[in-house]
């Protein structure tokens, strides 16, 4: 075999080789580290493939929980603080999940998140909305609170287990003082939809509700929109006939 050919063939396999073991490295604010290919960066993820599977699915992870990524270059990004993130619950829909690098689960640490909620209520016939319409108010009443949420878990795909609790006050309008608390466990997909369930407790006693609903985002901000409802339970009222002249009792 001629010379050239030897020295062709020796380069090309010394580039392959060199392929084969070429790969980043993502260095995680825990301590850990992880091989990689990196496959795009975005102003707040990393989206990336595990070395020893290049044909294998995308992971993303959040630049906030990383303190360097070193390429196969030689090259280096370092993040010394995080990126902006708005706090409020309308900004925690996550789109993306952390793969724990030890045994490749999907899911990531709870995040919490909280702020402002606004809406209104209708009270449906029954044992509330009689004793609102008796003093003379509607109702139709505004609400204003407050979300605390903590973002349990979320998959690959998006998913995220939500925990919430939301305690509101409404009728202020009409000077009235209705407070109630909710806690709401529930499920968000990546696009934004969400469902959940829990107990409420306000002066009308203790129940169960039941939220749905979907976020409209523009850049970073999300502007949730949810419909709640709230089952009435049903009291015992008693009433005056007066074509008898005495009173029954009456299930509302």
């Amino acid at each position: 075999m001629k010379t050239k050919t030897k020295l062709f063939l020796l380069i090309s396999f010394a580039m392959t080789c060199a392929q084969c073991v070429a790969q980043d490295v993502i260095s995680y604010k825990s301590g850990e580290e992880a091989k990689v290919r990196v496959m795009e960066v975005t102003p707040t993820e990393i989206k990336f493939k595990k070395a020893d599977n290049p044909n294998g699915p995308v992971y993303s992870v959040l630049k906030n929980d990383i303190s360097m990524v070193k390429y196969e270059n030689g090259s280096k990004d370092v993040f010394t603080s995080a990126p902006t993130v708005n706090s409020s619950p309308i900004s925690s829909i996550p789109t993306v999940a952390n793969a724990n690098t030890t045994v490749g689960l999907p899911i990531e640490t709870p995040v919490k998140f909280s702020g402002p909620r606004v809406g209104c209520t209708y009270f449906g016939a029954g044992t509330s909305a009689n004793d609102i319409t008796d003093e003379g108010k509607t109702p139709f009443v505004t609400q204003f609170g407050w979300q605390f949420e903590t973002r349990i878990f979320t998959a690959t795909n998006g998913v995220s287990g939500l925990a919430e609790f939301v305690p509101v006050i409404g009728g202020f309008e009409q000077g009235m003082f209705l407070p109630t608390f909710s806690a709401l466990f529930g499920l968000r997909q990546k696009k934004g939809f969400e469902i959940a369930l829990g107990p409420i407790l306000s002066l009308s006693g203790l129940g169960m509700v039941f939220a749905a609903g979907t976020s409209f985002h523009k850049g970073d901000i999300y502007f949730p929109i949810n419909l709640v409802f709230v089952p009435s339970v049903k009291e015992k009222v008693s009433k005056y006939n007066p074509a008898t002249a005495t009173y029954y009792d009456e299930m509302q």
